[in-house]
């Protein structure tokens, strides 16, 4: 489909060899410029980096995305740098100042695609404009179960309510409601997050943001699982809204008084590790839970393949890369019953837990982790379930296969 259309995409989040957001952006920024001609427009501030890394890659050059730098001037920047600026203030300034921009390109392109971050207060200005315009994958409508608000320390915790008011008061946000009204079509992370949005005006369909990296499955590609040995994995930022404490008080729980107990990997680091640390060592648990800090990539792949499960505690998370990698490496995942991980995972691959309160969680978490350790026919089936899912649905090309269908039908109704 090379050269069928001409697309901008709209990446603020846009970095190679970096997870979340960023690795997204970079994600769609390659994998669409292999399909149509494509102009992406994205921070000045991470320029070297991609150059280099194209450079490093030895993208041919029908293959290179067009980039238009953008960023706001210099002091803007160190003010967010210091938190005077909060970024969401920032990223909504760079939004106009991204479009003022590519107007002065005087390009014209068919589509222009405003992908991240994916937030749906603030899905891009693109409004009235003469090309077609779609929005999303669209998030960041996950709030915080009330019952696992303890999970955040006070400050936090009282942030995050805060969160969860404005959150509902998003639908009504002027810039959603401009940006819905010009939109041909809005893409939304979850089936939940689009039936509550969605209007019937523009096409809407289900498209998760993310998707298993090509470099995994070219990782673990052709080779059987490893040998499996006896601990659990648990991924993420030590923060409350990772809830990492679920995870170490259930794992407590299920193995304090076991004669051969397995080992809980944290790996990851942030602003409740201290805390998570002196739980540990109040329960004389150093030796059967594990600090690990940050791993890079390929050091954790490796860890999931040889692991029971990766144990996914997260409270409030638009969809959970770390889970579909997990997946993707042939490894289990118990997680909540909610939100986006809901989408990667099913009962074919994963045992999940029900948010019902705190306490409760603890304890079904615990009867997972024994579940596994106890049944490792158990491991093995949901494991390569799970690859076999995450190959099937949630490879890049099966995301790009989807939104090249709907480019497809937006330019073929003329609006």
């Amino acid at each position: 489909m090379k050269d069928s259309l001409r697309l901008c995409l709209s990446l603020y989040a846009c970095e190679p060899n970096r997870g979340s957001e960023p690795g997204v952006g970079w994600a769609w920024a390659l994998g669409m410029a292999k399909r149509h001609e494509t102009w992406v427009i994205t921070r000045a501030n991470n320029r070297s980096v991609i150059e280099a890394e194209l450079d490093r890659l030895a993208v041919p050059s029908a293959e290179r995305p067009h980039f238009v730098w953008v960023d706001l001037p210099g002091w803007v920047c160190r003010l967010k740098k210091k938190g005077l600026v909060p970024v969401g203030f920032y990223y909504l300034l760079w939004q106009f100042a991204a479009r003022r921009a590519w107007d002065k390109t005087g390009i014209h392109v068919d589509i222009i695609h405003h992908v991240t971050f994916n937030t749906f207060v603030i899905p891009g200005v693109w409004w009235c404009r003469k090309e077609k315009v779609v929005l999303g994958p669209l998030g960041g409508m996950s709030i915080c179960p009330v019952a696992f608000l303890r999970c955040f320390p006070v400050i936090p915790r009282i942030r995050e309510v805060l969160r969860s008011f404005f959150i509902g008061l998003g639908a009504w946000s002027p810039f959603y409601y401009r940006s819905r009204s010009s939109a041909s079509a809005l893409l939304f992370t979850t089936d939940v997050l689009r039936k509550s949005l969605e209007d019937g005006r523009a096409l809407s369909r289900t498209l998760l943001e993310t998707a298993v990296p090509e470099r995994l499955i070219r990782f673990t590609d052709g080779s059987s699982v490893a040998v499996r040995s006896r601990r659990f994995v648990w991924a993420g930022s030590l923060e409350g809204r990772k809830a990492p404490d679920i995870a170490v008080r259930a794992f407590l729980d299920a193995f304090r008084d076991s004669s051969d107990p397995p080992v809980l990997e944290i790996v990851g680091s942030g602003p409740l590790e201290q805390r998570l640390r002196k739980l540990v060592s109040a329960n004389k648990a150093e030796r059967i839970i594990h600090f690990c800090g940050k791993e890079p990539q390929e050091i954790l792949w490796k860890m999931f393949r040889s692991s029971l499960a990766l144990v996914f505690t997260s409270v409030r998370d638009t969809s959970g890369n770390v889970a579909l990698e997990a997946l993707a490496c042939g490894t289990p995942i118990i997680c909540f019953d909610h939100q986006g991980v809901k989408e990667i995972g099913d009962s074919s691959c994963a045992l999940t837990i029900q948010p019902r309160s705190y306490g409760e969680a603890i304890v079904d978490f615990a009867t997972a982790m024994r579940r596994l350790a106890n049944e490792p026919d158990l491991v093995d089936r949901l494991g390569a379930a799970g690859r076999k899912r995450v190959l099937e649905k949630f490879t890049w090309n099966r995301q790009f296969d989807a939104v090249d269908a709907v480019y497809a039908e937006i330019v073929s109704r003329g609006r």
